[in-house]
């Protein structure tokens, strides 16, 4: 809707196609840019958002003002029809699920396009019914398809290609429905009418849209799953009641905000990243049973490492850490210090569903870097670890937390899902050895902390974990609110091990 307006702002300018052409070229390139960059820094928007997805849409308009002249692209038809060939059958087969998208990769399957508009070829390859049935019905085809994805991957059957056959030939079938009943009779419809019953027509439509789209927003369907699986999909909600108060104002102020569980003594300190927030109230709870109190500072994607940074991201991650070293040294002393962090992740990536980014790690030191499993990079990880926790020690108690297990699918959202298509409430887990061939490196190096510092460990897994698997669920109800979080409910199974803490003063 926008597109057409920014064409006509360009040709108001200067009635000229050359100023239009250099217009969508800059909008091209800005856009293109903002793709790539943001592709690696805030993936769901790059995807959805217009302003990393306009440059697709401005090289289709540069794509139909250049090709006027058909003299000169004529010359290179043969040329142009196996250049974007070849692009798009590259693209096919080189980019997957590891790639950040759309980012610059989008280029491949855009300019390929680009190249067969440009062509203008009458090869058998775009001049046969079947490639032609299909161009004519690619918008209907390209809506349609998309909540049959959507069907599968909530039912749990995006791997079964049985269903993925269905759901390609129904998006076809559907498709064809829509193109024939919906799209070419609204077209015509619209295309014979007055502008005033154009506007009238698509402003009730899109009115009709709106206050379903706002209904489905504010209103509660009472009973529109059973009980059963609305108290598990529930759990996806039961977290930190504090962690906007708390973590939030810290992510966006980059400082330690005191967040105390009650009113008592304080008496310990938990440090760390969003598995910090997510424990904490075990901790609390901990210590209420000793009549103490427990504070914690949490930031998300923050473990506290000795001159930690995020990649892409700075100075986040480095000034909170800063500000805490900066605070514990002045005071604070013989206060025990709690550090709980998603440290794995911070060395070698996420291992969730959807995210590609296992390898690739989140922090870096002296430079950044796209391997984790670099040994240079593990060996400055294992350094600052082991210098975090040297330094603390000096003046109070540390412990060093296990890695809380990574169940790498959404617990709350699967075990619904499988309870509400009828494949059970079995409880979801990893198995023990995936847990420790993930958690090795950090393992060894919180070991060689304790040995060389005096750290002490606490270890979750006598709490989550059985001698062969870890589990997300207990009895079909979640321990987690997502993939690696603990839940309010999840955490309280950690009370025990943090109660540790306060028998040893």
């Amino acid at each position: 809707m926008l597109f057409p307006l920014f064409v006509m702002l360009l040709w108001k300018l200067k009635a000229n196609a050359k100023v239009v052409v250099w217009g969508l070229g800059a909008a091209f390139l800005a856009s293109l840019l903002l793709s790539v960059v943001a592709s690696s820094w805030k993936p769901v928007a790059a995807f959805y958002l217009l302003p990393t997805r306009g440059w697709e849409l401005a090289a289709g308009g540069l794509v139909f003002l250049v090709s006027r002249n058909s003299a000169y692209f004529l010359r290179f038809s043969k040329l142009l029809l196996w250049l974007g060939s070849a692009l798009l059958i590259v693209s096919m087969f080189l980019i997957d699920s590891d790639f950040s998208w759309p980012s610059g990769w989008a280029l491949l399957p855009v300019l390929g396009a680009s190249c067969l508009l440009l062509a203008q070829s009458n090869s058998v390859l775009l001049h046969n019914p079947l490639t032609q049935w299909l161009g004519d019905r690619s918008y209907s085809l390209y809506l349609w398809h998309w909540p049959l994805v959507v069907a599968l991957y909530f039912a749990g059957l995006q791997q079964e290609w049985l269903w993925v056959t269905g759901a390609f030939s129904l998006s076809l079938l559907v498709g064809h429905l829509s193109y024939l009943f919906v799209e070419t009779p609204t077209r015509i419809y619209l295309s014979s009418s007055s502008f005033i019953k154009q506007v009238i027509v698509l402003a009730l439509v899109g009115l009709v849209i709106g206050l379903m789209a706002v209904s489905v927003r504010l209103f509660s369907f009472v009973n529109r799953l059973p009980a059963a699986v609305e108290i598990i999909a529930g759990e996806s909600t039961n977290r930190n009641p504090r962690q906007d108060q708390c973590m939030g104002v810290s992510d966006k102020e980059n400082r330690p905000v005191d967040c105390f569980f009650n009113d008592l003594d304080l008496a310990v300190i938990s440090i760390g990243d969003s598995h910090n927030s997510a424990t904490f109230t075990a901790l609390g709870v901990a210590a209420e049973k000793s009549n103490l109190n427990a504070m914690h500072w949490a930031k998300g994607s923050c473990p506290l490492l000795k001159g930690a940074k995020y990649q892409n991201r700075e100075p986040g991650c480095h000034e909170f850490n800063e500000k805490i070293f900066a605070r514990l040294n002045g005071s604070f002393e013989n206060i025990p210090v709690v550090l709980t962090s998603r440290l794995t992740r911070a060395l070698v990536g996420g291992n969730e569903e959807g995210v590609n980014a296992q390898g690739r790690p989140q922090i870096y030191f002296t430079k950044e870097v796209s391997n984790g499993f670099s040994p240079a990079f593990q060996a400055e990880f294992r350094k600052s670890l082991i210098e975090t926790s040297c330094l603390l020690v000096k003046k109070r108690p540390v412990y060093l937390v296990r890695p809380i297990p990574e169940i790498a699918i959404n617990v709350p959202a699967t075990l619904a899902r499988n309870m509400l298509f009828g494949r059970g409430d079995d409880d979801i887990k990893i198995t023990l050895a995936d847990y420790h061939q993930r958690n090795k490196l950090v393992w060894d190096a919180q070991d060689q902390a304790a040995q060389q510092c005096g750290v002490k460990i606490l270890d979750p897994l006598p709490y989550l974990c059985d001698d062969e698997y870890c589990y997300g669920s207990r009895d079909g109800r979640p321990l987690y609110y997502d993939d690696d979080h603990l839940s309010e409910y999840g955490n309280k199974f950690l009370v025990p091990m943090f109660e540790q803490v306060f028998k040893d003063q």
